[in-house]
């Protein structure tokens, strides 16, 4: 069972972090409910323990909230601090499902017990990449508009396994999607080359993830695979200078309702 949590119209000077099962809906038009984080902090952080099955019913612990349920709906997420526009949404834990929301700004997603649910949100205006996939986690991104950022639309690598379908991915500074699938780090220090069948059945994995989805005047072309392990460029990206989407771009009404 989950709680039902209904936002009104509004600026909420807050971040939201999400560690029990429960539903935020925003009610209202998308653009009017904002969740706007102050300082340093990202807008929505999802700190869930990712799995029900390390819940010990044995000891009576069998209701235990972890997380694992929660859905926000609804909500415009940013960040005050520009500095911060690329974790305005951080995903470490947990299989949180963001519906219909608008997140100015990147989304994070790291980790082996992670699996987030993105459908039909728009994602825009971030320094670096819109959304980055990393660290084993298993998202799956569902019908979203990626947009407008400063490098890639959606950059996966360290593993991450992700279900990419039926997304519109459009006008970024590098790639609409950028995948990295090779072999992890102790490896290439060893310089020891990949081999060949290990190397296909990672591309083709890599390819599988990916389907239906459309593209359009991405700087550095649609989408990118390359066998190395990961973006060694990724977290410069928070320094950079802010290239989202300026008030006369008509893409800003992607995120209204």
């Amino acid at each position: 069972a989950r709680g039902l949590l209904i936002v009104r119209p509004g600026t909420y000077q807050e971040s939201v972090r999400v560690t029990q099962n429960c539903h935020i809906l925003g009610l209202g038009r998308r653009d009017r409910i904002v969740v706007e984080a102050p300082g340093w902090e990202s807008a929505l952080v999802s700190a869930g323990l990712g799995a029900k099955s390390l819940v010990p019913r044995e000891l009576g612990w069998a209701g235990l909230s972890t997380g694992e349920d929660a859905c926000v709906e609804n909500l415009t997420l940013r960040c005050r601090n520009e500095n911060m526009r690329g974790r305005c949404v951080y995903l470490v834990m947990g299989r949180i499902h963001l519906l219909r929301c608008c997140v100015e700004g990147g989304v994070v997603v790291s980790g082996y017990s992670t699996e987030p649910r993105l459908t039909e949100c728009c994602i825009r205006g971030a320094r670096g990449s819109g959304l980055h996939l990393t660290d084993h986690c298993r998202a799956m991104l569902h019908g979203n508009h990626v947009h407008s950022h400063g490098r890639h639309g959606i950059l996966i690598d360290r593993h991450a396994r992700p279900q990419i379908a039926h997304n519109e991915v459009h006008q970024n500074k590098a790639c609409g999607i950028k995948v990295f699938h090779g072999v992890d780090g102790p490896r290439h220090l060893q310089k020891a080359p990949m081999d060949a069948n290990a190397m296909a059945i990672s591309f083709a994995e890599a390819v599988q993830a990916l389907s239906n989805n459309s593209f359009d005047a991405n700087n550095d072309g649609d989408v990118s695979i390359t066998p190395r392990y990961a973006d060694s460029e990724a977290e410069i990206d928070l320094d950079c200078f802010d290239t989202g989407a300026s008030e006369e771009d008509p893409e800003e009404t992607a995120c209204a309702d």
